[in-house]
């Protein structure tokens, strides 16, 4: 360590708080001996620097490459800020990756083509590439040798752009963009990708052959670890629809509907499979919305239903894949984009024959119909791979770390805990015992009451304020008789781009937000100085009852005896604390969090700091003035 308290490893040389140089210190030495080390530090806290120094200075001696893995672009473009900053006194060969959905430029190009699968645009991408090696450069004119120029890989590489920003380079130099950052791969030290990225094994697999690295050669950093539990789940579990089913025969017909085998055509075997949804939804879900069925059940409804042995089935959905293929085929040599529905449902039949009960449930439900839908419990099985690379897990809500690792397979990791980054005086956290959003207690009558106390909130403490619910059912029920003052509310309708606008909306105006836990406003945004001062939790975001969640307190009872607080507590405790997280984001920030639920008393130990209040909207305001905290904005507004 020099003079200045800087930290010294290798080439870097970057100034930095006592605690970020224990954490690093603790990051780098725990991979010496274990696979994984896990930190949990609060938001503000330069995780992210922590982590780059941290993984850099290990990479550099064990001459590793380094994946770092992020949930959304916003995330994705904190890491380049950061390269930006430590770029001084740090060089590193840098670059971002996405899918070819947002960096095709080709494809923002073809109207009407909105829905497709990665997989049928990366055939197009080929096909379209072969055509421009024929000489027939017109089948893509960002396809060419620009992309592998020395000034291309050179801004790839060096300038730590954003994947936006080599976009906005590929389409000013007529480049495509994806295809540049496969060509910089081999130079690369250092990668940015989507978890969605490296979670599909096949993707993952292809990824790392171009980059030319086996596992044992790479150091994962997952940002904002606390959310590869359900990112894992999710990229495993898929769906079987009617109207899947529906779009697959379509599709046959137009094509001919060719003969499987002994007179049964391809539209014979799809209707075999619809009859089997509809017999399981019929037998299921007469009066209840979804149900979990076993593993063989739909096979044996499929078995009467076609009245074929489970091999011929598996015959004949093989071959339905294969023509299904030839159908993709046909598409592509048309110049369209090369998807099949056909294909899309024997993808999913064929899986279903693999998986592994205790990992997987089936559960058919009415939703689109009748739908069976194959749902992953069990993550660890899905991130087993990312084990066998050394990995960095950082986040602002880990703990208890325990269980966090425990459901994510990485039992072995060492872990660190930052807490008391910021003075904690800063920080007002009270709960009213006058509430609770229990389903069964929940009705209109308490709905009102809810919204006169955040009215009540609101018009008394006159700050800059988001308001979080568990759901868009209870925020509904909550806002449906309007406010005594304008207020921004989220929607399950909007797209990116509307929830930027309202977003910076919330920012420049007045107007108190209404949003929901687990959505794209309760973590990953910073709302700095007072662009934020009071959150309102209007009830704990406990996971939906639902036969997927009775299933995960099942298997988590089972294997570890602690069923409810790994399925149920964990997961809505880190949302509370990602929600309170957008408030306190450096040593200057001062605020008010407030929990509308009297069941936040069992969660005590997460929030040491919390107590009750039986006027918490009075007490906020003593708080501010207290302080001498002047309003940022015209109180006059309402």
């Amino acid at each position: 360590m020099s003079a200045d308290g800087s930290v010294i490893t290798g080439e870097i040389n970057f100034p930095l708080r006592d605690y970020q140089r224990k954490a690093i210190k603790f990051i780098t030495g725990t991979l010496e001996t274990k696979n994984a080390a896990l930190l949990e530090a609060p938001t503000g806290s330069g995780k992210t620097l922590i982590a780059l120094i941290s993984a850099i200075s290990y990479a550099r001696i064990h001459k590793a490459k380094i994946l770092y893995l992020t949930r959304t672009n916003t995330q994705q473009e904190n890491v380049f800020r950061d390269l930006k900053k430590l770029s001084g006194v740090l060089r590193i060969k840098a670059a971002p990756i996405q899918g070819r959905q947002n960096m095709c430029l080709l494809y923002r190009e073809i109207s009407g083509e909105k829905d497709f699968s990665p997989e049928s645009l990366s055939k197009f991408c080929t096909h379209r590439k072969l055509l421009v090696k024929e000489g027939r450069t017109e089948a893509c004119r960002f396809y060419n040798e620009r992309m592998r120029s020395t000034e291309t890989q050179s801004r790839i590489l060096g300038e730590y752009l954003s994947a936006e920003e080599i976009v906005n380079f590929g389409i000013a130099k007529e480049i495509c963009p994806y295809e540049a950052i496969k060509a910089s791969l081999k130079n690369a030290e250092l990668v940015v990708a989507p978890y969605a990225f490296f979670l599909n094994y096949g993707i993952a697999e292809r990824f790392l052959s171009q980059w030319g690295i086996d596992r044992s050669q790479l150091l994962l950093v997952m940002d904002e670890a606390h959310n590869l539990p359900d990112l894992a789940r999710n990229v495993a579990s898929f769906s079987i629809t009617e109207k899947s089913v529906d779009m697959a025969e379509s599709e046959l017909k137009r094509f001919g509907d060719p003969e499987l085998d002994r007179g049964i055509r391809g539209s014979d075997l799809t209707e075999y499979v619809r009859d089997s949804l509809l017999v399981m939804g019929r037998d299921y879900l007469r009066d209840q919305d979804e149900a979990r069925i076993s593993s063989t059940e739909f096979m044996e409804n499929l078995m009467l239903a076609s009245r074929l042995s489970s091999n011929d089935i598996h015959n004949m959905i093989s071959r339905l894949d294969i023509i299904g293929e030839n159908i993709a085929s046909s598409m592509e040599r048309d110049g369209k984009i090369p998807r099949s529905s056909v294909q899309a449902l024997t993808t999913r039949l064929l899986a279903m024959e693999e998986l592994d009960e205790d990992t997987f449930i089936n559960v058919i439900s009415r939703d689109r119909g009748t739908s069976l839908s194959i749902m992953c419990l069990d993550p660890a099985a899905v991130l087993k791979p990312l084990r066998e690379s050394k990995s960095i897990h950082i986040s602002g809500t880990l703990r208890p770390t325990d269980a966090y690792k425990r459901i994510t397979g990485f039992d072995d990791a060492g872990e660190m805990v930052i807490s008391d980054v910021f003075p904690p005086e800063n920080h007002l956290l009270l709960y009213s015992n006058d509430f609770s959003t229990r389903f069964e207690t929940f009705d209109e009558a308490e709905a009102e009451r809810m919204r006169g106390m955040i009215e009540k909130i609101i018009l008394q403490v006159n700050r800059k304020c988001i308001i979080f619910f568990p759901s868009h059912s209870v925020m509904e029920k909550v806002t449906s008789s309007g406010f005594a003052f304008p207020y921004l509310m989220e929607s399950k309708e909007m797209k990116q781009e509307e929830i930027s606008e309202l977003i910076a909306d919330f920012r420049k105006g007045p107007e108190p937000l209404m949003a929901v836990s687990g959505g794209r406003i309760s973590e990953g945004l910073d709302f700095p100085g007072n662009q934020l001062e009071m959150v309102i939790v209007a009830g704990i975001p406990f996971p939906k009852p639902d036969v997927k969640q009775r299933a995960l307190n099942q298997l988590y009872d089972r294997l570890y005896g602690r069923g409810w607080e790994m399925a149920v507590t964990f997961p809505a405790a880190v949302r509370i604390r990602q929600e309170i997280g957008r408030l306190i984001r450096s040593e200057k920030d001062q605020g008010v969090s407030i929990v509308l639920d009297s069941r936040i008393t069992g969660f005590r130990r997460y929030f040491p700091g919390m107590r009750s209040s039986d006027d918490p909207g009075a007490e906020a305001q003593e708080f501010f003035e207290s302080r001498g905290l002047k309003n940022a904005w015209d109180s006059g507004i309402y």
